[in-house]
């Protein structure tokens, strides 16, 4: 029994000893340490690391970044591209990079920010991500990134090996979108869309079914758009917050929209942002956007603001501003 004793305490004593030295290390070399083994894994877990943020980025090098309270960490994943072939889940990678406090104006290859480059541990992309996602079990830190075109993505193999995720970027090319773009756009967003609050979609294709993605329960959707983008989507808007970037305004759309949102829909809406950027210094026609709003002016320091009410008698504003070649209009919700 003595023995026995005496052995759990040299156990426990051991692990005290390994748990204060890894609270000493930096953010970037206990994820390192993580790598080591299963029992190095589980200590790192132990210390519940105040992770603020997980970010996946998955694009031709496939990237993880680690946001902590007053630290980053990131590591970046270089894939064999000697058969010419867009990377996948179950590959490889050549090695690992891992950067800490990375700059944001230096190359990620500055040696400023590279701390040290290790081998991929005989571990798949697909494992690497699982191992680095079960630092913490903190559902709400994740969030991926998606690069059309700059990796062949299985959405089965990839909704088994992400984390729950709180947010989703896609990135589509500026270019016209091939149709294998389109179709991996729309079937990540089909993947992930019921389960996350925030969505950001750049330079989606024409043809991409915003109406379903502006009426699933989100938190936030942003939208940069390329030119053409049918506004219909924003009649059944279904977030509390929303952000579109695009080089047209559309003073009708929006006129009809504030006149359905005084009849009472998009009731969870709170804010509706819409920026446009043009060549020719245009002004827009206010009037077309105000035409049978019953609005009230209230402008404050050279900014034009309008308050309308719904039939619930909920006060609303809304901002209109241009400058230059930009113009914007911004609708606030009273709480």
């Amino acid at each position: 029994m003595t023995t026995q004793v005496s052995n759990q305490t040299q156990r426990r004593l051991a692990n005290d000893l390994s748990l204060n030295v890894l609270r000493a290390m930096k953010y970037h070399a206990i994820i390192v340490y993580s790598c080591v083994s299963k029992k190095a894994l589980a200590l790192v877990q132990s210390l519940h690391l105040p992770i603020k943020s997980v970010q996946i980025i998955m694009k031709e090098d496939p990237v993880i970044e680690f946001e902590f309270r007053n630290d980053f960490v990131s590591l970046e994943f270089e894939m064999d591209r000697n058969n010419e072939q867009v990377a996948s889940l179950n590959d490889h990678p050549v090695n690992v990079k891992v950067l800490k406090d990375k700059l944001s104006y230096l190359a990620n290859d500055d040696p400023r920010n590279q701390v040290v480059t290790m081998s991929n541990q005989g571990m798949t992309l697909r494992e690497w991500i699982q191992h680095l996602c079960s630092i913490s079990n903190n559902v709400k830190l994740y969030e991926a990134e998606f690069r059309v075109g700059g990796m062949e993505f299985d959405i089965q193999l990839l909704r088994n090996t992400l984390p729950k995720l709180r947010k989703i970027h896609i990135y589509c090319t500026q270019d016209e979108t091939g149709q294998n773009e389109i179709i991996c756009a729309q079937n990540l967003m089909r993947a992930f869309l019921s389960n996350v609050q925030d969505v950001q979609l750049y330079f989606g294709p024409l043809h991409f079914p915003l109406e379903h993605v502006g009426m699933a329960n989100l938190n936030y959707l942003q939208i940069h758009s390329r030119s053409n983008l049918n506004y219909d989507f924003l009649f059944t808007l279904n977030v509390e917050s929303c952000s579109i970037h695009s080089d047209q305004m559309p003073l009708r759309d929006l006129n009809r929209f504030f006149k359905l949102w005084i009849k009472g829909s998009n009731p969870r809406l709170m804010k509706l942002f819409i920026w446009c950027d043009t060549v020719v210094p245009i002004v827009p026609d206010w009037n077309v956007l105000l035409k049978g709003l019953r609005s009230e002016d209230a402008e404050a320091e050279g900014i034009k603001k309008y308050i309308i009410r719904n039939c619930r008698g909920i006060r609303a504003q809304i901002e209109v501003e241009h400058l230059g070649t930009s113009a914007s209009v911004i609708f606030l919700v009273s709480n």
